[in-house]
């Protein structure tokens, strides 16, 4: 049997709305393709009945039995092949996977594989949880969640047999199955015998199959490729692509500009227009059919060229009168009373404010997005800050109460009432202290002192870094200030007494009444308010104290670019405001906390924990997982399935497994800019709790479960200065590519030396689940000088305690950190090197410096 996987590969995420190969959607665009619209080209769709149910996917077996994925994964439909008429035949459901062997899928609780019997509601449990699935024409194939055995289903009951070993992805069709290798990442060939596989081809981008066809995308995503069936030959047919979708009607592509769809017609670099942009599409053995843009209507294209008919899609069974927070007044009315609150002129002294002055901070956002998109949060233990970068959370920062930011910068706010700026991973400037309240928009940044007695805004031009707004000469408002909002519509406050909304004239310097009292407000380029019980919602017209009434009841609202948003009394379920008084769309359930940018709601979720996304242009939900699952996932990523970085080498060491303390990472380099006496590149950082950060000199990773560990060493690379040096060796490169690693007894450094040259050496001296001991020799590749000698351990034991002991070379800085699934990283161990001295920066590591013998426990250095 090949092995399709690594023994020590964890898993990978699954990633979201897979289609099975049958139906495969992979990454291609058709070289030469012709701009023009899908969507375009189809007839409108009838106004229903009641609003179209928003879907997730679209998917259709091999007899042509077409199957739509609610958004919100609520519920299963059915075409009933006739007109635009839906059924649902099930739901919830997390995945779909369909074809010529029917339709499948996944629990999104207990994320067990289920088959559709033929009848509504009628599904059979068929197998436990998978990482991935694929079909093919006769038979359902599955990943285990640890991605290490490929399985087959037998046909009845939960009864699967195993036909590979580990693998990577799996790829299924009338033409067969396929799976990568994760290591080589080559593409291989199920035979249909248990554990018997052919490799047939390089790494690809992805693949997709036809039913009778296997074809790839190239690494560089430029050429698209058919495998000829038999070795490992494959013959160019197409260029760049964006999406394949493939099945028994053919390959088809979309174009990267103009999301084009087309069609190749079985030869060589010859596509076809077939339609505009869509969605989503699946294919059958007849027909290709589309997911519109705005995910509320499927198509199926008829025939050839761009023809294609509406099939409509599922109705909504609530009744459109009742579609969220309702007004229950007439359509004009002041958020409360008319009395006004004492403005900056007045003199009367304020009374005391009806809120309890404690001096802690108000509760501020755990969420907190730009207008472009840009997603912090505050872990849920309130002990770390992160950043969404791309499909993964990075740690920026750590305790805080809230998280605030925009176009000005990104800031937290303490427990204590101090404000902090944020400069990049782990360093952040003390801005302020004694604040209760503060508000980012754009540029603007505010805070609300610590008394309620003073609003100020960040000016990094100001003696003390901020200016009073209101107030005469440094004196206090003259009323106390509950909470202030800010927005594109301005800077606002609410009264602690009586809850009344003031606004801040900036021309005049002066906080005005605007309306009240309210129970909450929010602000976009419009200010929004409660009414005290929260049976209405309303709009304030910028017409002094006057205010439309656009909704209601309502437990709290949001807003931002995306629009208004109120969650509903009792359910909290989530609904969009759509512009017209009394008129609201339901997107989301219950959540725990929101936040809005220009294009998108983000909600962190009260019942299961984990922070998603919903598109107003798809009206889709997209889970983006937990900041203290994702450090965990991306050392698990960077130390094992990641690519090797360019330039760099490593070694897999395997180990006994043990107990899963996660996974601990220790990484050596250089914090200054320049080493070796300027010779060559530092890596330039402080310490990082990041296991992603690019910049080390060499790191281990090792998964205590599994025991299984990995060595990698980074290329050098020389400054202006050490290029020059390079006449003395005839290498002017900036970058050389790190040396090899063996891996041996340290006592045959020496002679594996004189044998091999300046290699990498790793000595394992104990590996498993409860201690890792290795001896380290690291050279860099530029310099025949300046190794690094460390015998290093990490020792695991009862109840947490971890100890970490370093000996030799006091070069270069040292970091150790663990990482738990649900828990933010633990650091175990900072040593910083002897000296940062260029002249020094180095020599620490020669014999005539004295070596060091250090120890620390749970993150406390304890000797040395």
């Amino acid at each position: 049997m090949i092995r399709l996987l690594s023994r020590s590969r964890p898993p990978s995420p699954a990633r979201k709305g897979k289609q099975p190969a049958f139906l495969k959607r992979i990454s291609l665009i058709v070289a030469g393709a012709v701009t023009a619209g899908l969507m375009s080209t189809l007839p409108a769709a009838a106004d229903p009945a009641g609003p179209p149910v928003p879907l997730a996917s679209v998917a259709a077996t091999g007899d042509d039995q077409v199957f739509a994925l609610a958004a919100d994964h609520s519920a299963v439909y059915q075409w009933s092949g006739h007109g635009t008429d839906w059924v649902k035949v099930g739901g919830p459901a997390q995945d779909l996977y369909a074809g010529g062997a029917g339709l499948f899928a996944t629990n999104p609780d207990t994320h067990k594989i289920h088959k559709y019997n033929g009848t509504p509601d009628q599904w059979t449990e068929i197998g436990n949880p998978g990482a991935e699935f694929a079909v093919t024409s006769d038979h359902l194939y599955g990943l285990n969640p640890e991605r290490t055995a490929v399985y087959e289903w037998n046909g009845h009951g939960t009864d699967w047999t195993k036909v590979g070993g580990p693998a990577q992805d799996l790829y299924a069709g009338g033409a067969g199955l396929f799976a990568t290798n994760p290591d080589t990442h080559k593409i291989h060939k199920y035979n249909g015998t248990p554990d018997q596989w052919t490799e047939i081809g390089n790494p690809g981008a992805e693949f997709a199959v036809t039913s009778d066809h296997l074809y790839g995308l190239n690494p560089e995503r430029t050429a698209v490729y058919e495998w000829n069936g038999h070795g490992t030959d494959w013959t160019k047919v197409g260029g760049p692509a964006q999406d394949l979708y493939a099945g028994g009607a053919g390959l088809f592509a979309t174009n990267p500009d103009t999301k084009d769809l087309h069609k190749y017609d079985d030869a060589p670099e010859v596509w076809s227009q077939a339609g505009g942009p869509g969605a989503d599409f699946t294919v059958s053995n007849q027909h290709v059919y589309g997911l519109s843009p705005e995910r509320t209507a499927v198509f199926q294209r008829t025939g050839d060229g761009t023809n294609w008919t509406a099939l409509g899609a599922p109705l909504a069974s609530a009744p459109a009168a009742d579609p969220g927070p309702a007004a229950t007044s007439p359509a004009e009315a002041a958020p409360g009373s008319t009395e006004k609150p004492a403005h900056d002129g007045d003199t009367a002294p304020a009374q005391a404010p009806a809120v309890q002055n404690t001096g802690q901070p108000n509760t501020g956002p755990l969420l907190s997005v730009t207008a472009k998109d840009d997603l912090y949060a505050v872990a849920p233990d309130h002990n770390s800050v992160w950043k969404r970068d791309g499909d993964h959370w990075t740690r920026i920062g750590d305790a805080a109460q809230s998280v605030h930011a925009g176009a000005g910068g990104v800031f937290t706010l303490s427990a204590e009432g101090k404000v902090y700026r944020y400069a990049k991973p782990d360093r952040w400037t003390e801005i302020a202290d004694r604040t209760i309240d503060l508000e980012v928009s754009g540029q603007h940044v505010y805070r609300l002192s610590a008394d309620r007695s003073y609003v100020y805004e960040w000016s990094a031009e100001a003696p003390s870094g901020w200016v009073q707004l209101g107030g005469q000469n440094g004196q206090p408002l003259g009323w106390y200030v509950k909470e202030i909002y800010a927005g594109a519509a301005g800077l606002f406050a609410a009264n602690a007494n009586d809850g009344s909304i003031s606004w801040f004239d900036e021309a005049n310097s002066q906080w005005r009444r605007v309306g009240g009292p309210g129970a909450a407000y929010a602000v976009s380029d419009k200010l929004y308010g409660l009414t005290p019980n929260r049976s209405q919602v309303l709009q304030w017209t910028r017409e002094g104290e006057k205010w439309t009434v656009v909704g209601g009841p309502a437990q709290d609202i949001f807003a931002g670019g995306a629009g208004l948003f109120a969650t509903r009394p009792g359910t909290g379920d989530v609904y969009r405001y759509q512009g017209t008084p009394d008129q609201w769309l339901q997107v989301g359930g219950p959540g725990k906390a929101f936040a809005v940018s220009g294009k998108h709601l983000y909600a962190l979720s009260s019942d299961r924990p984990t922070i998603s996304r919903w598109s107003a242009e798809q009206c889709l939900w997209t889970s983006l997982g937990l900041p203290e699952d994702s450090s965990y996932e991306r050392a698990r990523q960077t130390g094992f399935t990641a690519p090797v970085p360019t330039g760099a080498t490593r070694v897999r060491i395997s180990g006994s497994p043990g107990n899963d303390n996660g996974i601990i990472m220790a990484r050596f380099f250089i914090p200054t800019k320049e080493a070796a006496m300027g010779i060559l590149h530092g890596d330039d950082r402080p310490f990082s709790n990041d296991p992603g950060e690019p910049g080390y000199r060499m790191a281990l990773f090792w998964d205590t479960a599994t025991g299984a560990a990995t060595f990698t060493v980074l290329p050098s690379t020389r400054t202006t200065a050490g290029r020059v040096a390079g006449i003395l060796d005839g290498n002017f490169r900036a970058e050389i590519p790190a040396r090899p690693i063996v891996m041996g007894s340290f006592g045959n450094v020496a002679k594996m030396q004189r044998s091999a040259g300046w290699l990498n050496t790793i000595e394992s001296l104990r590996l498993d689940g409860t201690e890792l001991h290795v001896k380290i020799h690291g050279v860099n590749s530029a310099l025949p000088v300046f190794a690094v000698d460390t015998d290093f351990t990490v020792r695991l034991g009862p109840d947490g305690l971890a100890t970490v002991t370093r000996a030799g070379d006091a070069y270069p800085n040292l970091e150790v950190l663990q990482y738990r699934p649900g828990q933010s990283p633990r650091v175990l161990a900072r040593d910083e090197m002897a000296s940062r001295e260029l002249w020094r920066n180095g020599l620490n590591a020669i014999p005539t410096f004295p070596d060091i013998n250090r120890s620390w426990v749970n993150g406390i250095r304890t000797t040395g």
